[in-house]
């Protein structure tokens, strides 16, 4: 568990000047990779229940003012499709709700270590992944979810000893997490149809970076 079976970091190694700069170690901006583990979060913690509205709505929080990737709002929306949709404003919500501290100190234990600057630097726009993270880092904590919430630490090779397991999520919730990203909806999103042959259940979330 938790061993490297495959990395691609930076195209032709022997490219100058950056062929030998390891992408896949070095430190992104998150964007909405990180909403997935606020639903998570608020789930166990009884402040979502699967079927809540939230609102996707203009608001302020402090300095923050969100918008949406599209420039809109949607307006009351299920819990489920914002995460689907990886809308901003409900995110920002769910992070208010469950609390930004309690968010932060989630993320630290998903092993997301580039976020080293205290939880009040990022305030809830770490939410929409105003931090940083690797994409090696990104992959333990989705591994969390898929694991059923026992986070494990990278391992570089599979003959590597395995470090010790520890709970972050209940199976509960990364079961409601992982049902809200792999749903029918998601195959149309994905092959622009819904699967018609029997494949895989896939959970999957989309992160923009600053850069589009």
């Amino acid at each position: 568990a938790a061993a490297v079976r495959a990395l691609a970091c930076s195209g032709d190694y022997f490219a100058r000047p950056d062929g030998q700069v390891n992408t896949a170690a070095a430190p992104r901006p998150a964007g909405s990779t990180l909403k997935p583990f606020a639903y998570a979060l608020a789930l166990d913690r009884g402040q979502l229940p699967p079927r809540r509205t939230l609102a996707d709505v203009p608001r302020r929080f402090g300095d923050l003012a969100p918008a949406n990737f599209s420039g809109g709002f949607m307006g009351p929306v299920p819990a489920r499709e914002a995460l689907i949709l990886s809308l901003n404003l409900p995110a920002v919500e769910v992070v208010e709700r469950a609390g930004l501290s309690r968010f932060y100190l989630t993320l630290r234990q998903l092993g997301l270590d580039g976020l080293d600057r205290p939880a009040e630097h990022y305030g809830l726009g770490l939410a929409l992944g105003n931090g940083s993270a690797r994409l090696t880092e990104l992959a333990c904590a989705y591994a969390c979810l898929a694991r059923g919430g026992l986070w494990r630490p990278l391992r570089a090779f599979e003959d590597d000893p395995a470090g010790e397991p520890r709970r972050v999520f209940s199976e509960g919730a990364c079961w409601l997490v992982s049902d809200m990203l792999s749903g029918d909806e998601r195959s149309l999103a994905a092959l622009g149809h819904r699967a018609d042959a029997a494949l895989p259940r896939a959970a999957w979330k989309t992160g923009t970076s600053n850069g589009y």
